[in-house]
């Protein structure tokens, strides 16, 4: 259960875009997953999202983002779609014209109806 909110929440520093000194950009996001939870009948899954995001100014930013990350399917129970909503703050910081580094603190939303399939598969062992 640690590994797959660890992973929730990298998820929303793992997505990049980029943008002017001010104005809209849109990202999207496409990752690979695994884990070791020996209960699911699958073991990776390909997650997909994207992100709509405003600078406005160089330094300063705001991103809201949705992120699906595929379906997990308990040998004994059905399959649970697992997504989230987020809604990050972005910092830059310009070392020259062409190159930055930015910083993301944010926040996921994910139903918890979701992570029951996992729970009771875990509890299944």
């Amino acid at each position: 259960m640690k590994k797959l909110i660890l992973a929730l929440l990298l998820s929303g520093i793992a997505g990049s875009a980029f943008a002017a000194d001010d104005g809209a950009y849109i990202a999207v996001n496409v990752g690979q997953s695994s884990t070791d939870t020996y209960s699911l009948s699958s073991k990776t899954a390909t997650g997909v999202g994207g992100l709509l995001g405003y600078q406005f100014n160089k330094y300063l930013g705001v991103e809201v983002q949705y992120t699906d990350f595929s379906s997990i399917t308990p040998q004994k129970g059905s399959s649970s779609n697992i997504s989230a909503y987020g809604l990050n703050a972005v910092g830059t910081y310009p070392f020259t014209d062409e190159w930055s580094a930015f910083l993301k603190v944010g926040a996921l939303i994910q139903p918890l109806n979701h992570l029951e399939a996992l729970a009771t598969s875990a509890a299944v062992i």
